[in-house]
């Protein structure tokens, strides 16, 4: 996020700043060349970068070199020739589309969704990747624009990059927890460390499948599996609900720092059937 004044621009991947009517954000200003700079996020985070602008681009008082990037971050000062601009966001900026009748959709808890009528699709942001799931279906997104067919409706994505997870050795596996459902609460430790507790909707679905997990005595290969279908059925919710579900169950527990954060709510593609993925289990009510 940026300001000038009174005036609040909202970041996008690539924001390019200048007095063209297409640009990104729209300098009305003499001094101000159409296409004067831009602000771009990568994995390492924000950078700015004079386009071969007349009147030039100072960053805190120093005057850039044009096409090369510099980094900025949150209370660094741009000004583009008579412009002034005030960092003052550095957070990563939001995932978005649009649809082909003008729809806009805005990322929430890691998750886009793409509702086309009957089919609901969801886009996640997991564990330094992007991914699309159409019901059991699960396939990996590149970040940047892209145009995604749901249905009968196409969409226009607008993915930035994700930041990659470090250092995996300090990280637990699912399987490596003890998770603890008590009425609708999680807890879920690595020895005497709680990795992650939370109390929310979605752990509905994830409590079902653990029970089902626990009380399934078939061979490990086959254990816990059931429908999307079963899920909805048990938890009276949509089928497209129980996709969303299990993007925001993934999405917390790669926030929680879960390596493998798919393996949390497996789903064999192609199948429409999921499970949970810890192996050991408390529930209780």
């Amino acid at each position: 996020m940026i300001t000038s004044g009174d005036r609040v621009e909202t970041l996008r991947p690539l924001t390019v700043i200048g007095r063209h009517d297409l640009a990104t954000v729209v300098v009305v200003s003499p001094h101000v060349s159409r296409h004067h700079a831009e602000i771009r996020w990568t994995t390492e985070g924000w950078f700015v970068r004079d386009l071969g602008s007349t009147g030039g681009t100072t960053l805190n008082g120093a005057l850039l070199d044009s096409g090369e990037s510099y980094y900025i971050r949150q209370g660094s000062h741009l000004a583009l020739a008579d412009s002034q601009w005030v960092m003052a966001s550095s957070a990563r900026p939001m995932a978005r589309a649009v649809s082909a009748d003008g729809l806009q959709v805005g990322e929430r808890d890691g998750v886009l969704l793409l509702d086309s009528g009957p089919l609901t699709a969801a886009v996640a942001r997991q564990v330094g990747d992007w991914f699309l799931q159409i019901g059991g279906d699960v396939q990996l997104l590149s970040s940047g624009i892209q145009r995604l067919q749901v249905g009968a409706t196409q969409w226009v994505v607008d993915l930035p990059e994700t930041v990659p997870q470090t250092d995996p050795l300090t990280r637990p596996l699912p399987s490596a927890l003890l998770w603890t459902f008590r009425g609708r609460t999680l807890t879920a430790r690595l020895g005497s460390r709680v990795v992650w507790t939370a109390q929310s909707a979605e752990l509905s679905l994830l409590r079902f499948l653990a029970e089902v997990w626990f009380a399934d005595e078939r061979p490990a290969r086959e254990r816990g599996w059931v429908t999307r279908r079963d899920a909805a059925v048990e938890l009276a919710i949509a089928m497209s609900t129980v996709d969303v579900m299990i993007c925001r169950i993934r999405h917390a527990a790669r926030l929680h720092g879960i390596v493998r954060p798919n393996e949390v709510v497996q789903v064999r593609r192609g199948t429409g059937l999921i499970r949970f993925g810890g192996r050991r289990v408390i529930v209780r009510d």
